[in-house]
């Protein structure tokens, strides 16, 4: 049998536990259908939040202040940030940023926070099916072309090549750590964050219901990722997952290094 010692386990910033434990996310574990084996996964790892974009289409020209209270460092902001962002929008998304007087399509910033990303349902996608699955599930979520097409380029590059892909979209998790303030308030804002994970063999996730998003008046829509780190060089990460045999006494650890 297990020792209550072994029940959890830290390392490089991934937390795993036994699937009687709480406050942990849930996922299927890779190997044996069969016996549906579970294992408990939470990312705590210190992720980089990449490219998240804000569009803003007011029903007619108006001048917009943001400001984005982020639970970590920024990295990049586009135009710069300098404490907020005041601009004045029109309605086919275009910006003129006060700062310098210059044109642009989207607010932009980037940045590196300790995250705990929610792993409890999503998608397991073949990585030569990712701009498929991505056109679809993004529209269906609510993006209009040209954004979902922006969002794929951006990120298929990283995905494409890969075996497997484990996509989700992430709700609070996400939105706790990046609150946005805009003045004035919009009648629609749509967030959308992709954390996802490269895998080397498909497992099976329960997907999510998507509720699809309507754009009513003063209209803002924001869209990012994060790749979650599993192999990067010089560090190692362990999961710890249970097969749901009995007695519950089997481990199974499994090690991704470079």
């Amino acid at each position: 049998m297990y020792d209550e010692e072994d029940e959890l386990e830290e390392m490089d910033g991934f937390i795993c536990r036994r699937a009687d434990g709480s406050g942990f996310n849930r996922m299927w574990a890779l190997g044996n259908r069969r016996r549906q084996q579970q294992w408990e996964l939470q990312s705590s790892s210190f992720a980089n939040e990449s490219k998240p974009v804000i569009y803003l289409y007011p029903e007619s020209q108006t001048d917009v202040t943001v400001t984005l209270d982020y639970a970590g460092t920024l990295t990049t902001t586009y135009p710069a940030y300098n404490g907020g962002w005041e601009v004045t929008a029109f309605p086919d998304g275009t910006l003129i940023n006060h700062a310098d007087g210059k044109e642009y399509s989207y607010l932009f910033w980037e940045g590196d926070r300790d995250a705990g990303y929610d792993l409890s349902e999503g998608w397991c996608v073949p990585g030569d099916e990712t701009a498929a699955f991505l056109q679809e599930t993004l529209a269906e979520i609510g993006l209009t072309p040209r954004e979902y097409n922006e969002f794929i380029v951006y990120w298929l590059p990283l995905m494409e090549d890969n075996p497997y892909n484990l996509i989700t979209f992430q709700g609070d998790a996400y939105t706790d750590g990046a609150k946005l303030s805009i003045t004035p308030e919009p009648d629609s804002l749509l967030r959308v964050f992709m954390a996802w994970m490269p895998l080397e063999e498909p497992m099976e996730i329960d997907a999510p219901e998507i509720k699809p998003f309507e754009r009513n008046g003063f209209t803002v829509v924001e869209w990012g990722g994060a790749e979650i780190p599993v192999n990067l060089p010089h560090r190692k990460f362990f999961f710890r997952c249970i097969f749901f045999d009995k007695p519950l006494d089997k481990f199974c650890r499994l090690r991704y290094t470079i």
